[in-house]
C-alpha cells in the first residue's frame, strides 16, 4: 500500500492497509513520545490499532466493511466506532467507508470528542466522488467542531484526501 504517515501534534496516522505489521507499528511507537494509529488486516478483520511506547493501547475491527471487504472474504466488526480517551483527548478514529454511515458514531459521540482520525487505504472511490468524501469529513467537522486528520493510501493518480479539515 502506498500512502506516507502523517504527523498531527502527538499523533502519526498510517493509511488503511499500509505496508507494514503490528509488530512494525509497536516498534516504531517504541522511538518516540507519539501514539501510532493504523488499520490492516489481522484475522480475516480489517483492524486499526493505536500503539504507543511498544504497546498496543487500542484495537477496534472496522464495523463498516466496503463491498469489495465483504467480497473478499473479510468479517466486520461488532462494535460501532466510538470516542476513546488520549493523551487526555477523545478521539474518534473512522476507518475509510465508516465515514460514509453517520448514524453509527455521530450521535454516540456528540459532546464526546475532541479530534477525529480517518485512515483511508487503496481509495475505493474514483476522482470523480472525491467531492462526496470531502463533503462527509466537512458535515463531521461542523458537528463536532474538531479537527478531522485523513490519511490516505492508494496507488499515485487515485483520489487522495490526506491532510486536515478544520473547514
Amino acid at each position: 500500500m502506498k500512502g506516507q504517515p502523517i504527523e498531527y501534534k502527538e499523533f502519526v496516522l498510517h493509511p488503511e492497509y499500509w505496508e507494514g505489521t503490528l509488530y512494525d507499528l509497536q516498534k516504531a511507537s517504541r522511538n518516540d513520545d507519539k501514539y501510532h494509529v493504523a488499520a490492516n488486516k489481522f484475522k480475516l478483520m480489517n483492524r486499526v490499532y493505536v500503539c504507543h511506547d511498544g504497546c498496543v493501547v487500542y484495537e477496534r475491527p472496522k464495523f463498516r466493511l466496503h463491498p469489495s471487504e465483504e467480497n473478499s472474504g473479510l468479517l466486520r466488526g461488532n462494535f460501532l466506532p466510538t470516542s476513546i480517551s488520549i493523551n487526555g483527548k477523545q478521539v474518534l478514529i473512522l476507518i475509510c467507508y465508516e465515514i460514509m454511515f453517520p448514524d453509527d458514531y455521530l450521535l454516540q459521540n456528540m459532546g464526546k470528542t475532541d479530534l477525529v482520525l480517518h485512515l483511508v487505504g487503496q481509495p475505493m472511490f474514483n476522482e470523480d466522488q472525491r467531492e462526496g468524501w470531502v463533503a462527509m469529513q466537512r458535515a463531521v467537522f461542523l458537528t463536532y467542531f474538531c479537527p478531522i486528520v485523513c490519511c490516505c493510501g492508494g496507488e499515485e493518480g487515485r483520489m487522495n484526501i490526506s491532510g486536515l479539515t478544520t473547514i
